[in-house]
């Protein structure tokens, strides 16, 4: 027998994935697990407590990429995006599917934003942006988002954001975005709440909000 060097793990998981269809020695998602909610605000086994239009931030493997032809003659394409906990199926149309082409068939994880699509069958998510999640977890952040649920929002849950977002103050901009129904209003927080961005922040704020709630950009 040769002496040849064993794949490495992203190698090992690849030629899994195409003899198989599936992984058996880990997931391409374990090396990042500590790090994905810095980036996102969601994953497949909440999506069904988000409500339709809801801006959704998410990281997985594209497990499947179907491409299909408009009626216009462009190229739109369905993704199944699988993560930790499931999949979900995420509709890039035309013109964000040219954009996002070579992020989409990198063969890496991605971090995908879009918009909850509740149908009558199921529910997808319409995608409006997609980055490499290793790019996303590189890049510095500039922004701090706190998603706010209007049907569960109160002045006890005001009082204690802000007293959490006055603990850290810093250099980076922070936004509201009101979440009601089918609409949303995004706030700016202004100069003087900018803030610093950091796991303690993070935590604290999902503990007041929610789970995901804190998305830093």
């Amino acid at each position: 027998m040769p002496d040849v060097p064993e794949w490495d793990q992203k190698e090992l998981l690849s030629f899994e994935k195409e003899a198989l269809g599936f992984y058996i020695s880990g997931h391409p998602l374990l090396r990042f697990a500590d790090r994905l909610k810095l980036v996102t605000n969601s994953d497949s086994s909440n999506l069904n407590t988000k409500k339709d239009k809801e801006t959704v931030i998410i990281a997985g493997v594209i497990s499947s990429l179907v491409e299909k032809q408009t009626r216009r003659k462009d190229v739109m394409c369905n993704v199944t995006l699988e993560d930790l906990q499931g999949s979900v199926n995420i509709i890039f149309w035309a013109d964000t599917y040219k954009k996002y082409y070579s992020v989409l068939h990198e063969d890496e994880p991605v971090v995908i934003q879009g918009i909850v699509d509740i149908g009558d069958e199921s529910l997808k998510i319409i995608a409006q942006e997609a980055v490499a999640l290793s790019k996303a977890l590189e890049n510095p952040y500039k922004q701090v988002r706190f998603m706010v649920n209007a049907d569960k929002i109160s002045n006890e849950t005001i009082m204690s954001l802000n007293e959490t977002i006055k603990k850290y103050h810093g250099k980076y901009d922070g936004y509201l975005h009101i979440i009601n129904g089918k609409s949303e209003t995004v706030i700016y927080l202004g100069d003087e709440m900018r803030l610093d961005i950091n796991d303690k922040l993070k935590k604290e704020a999902d503990s007041i909000l929610g789970e995901g709630a804190t998305v830093y950009s």
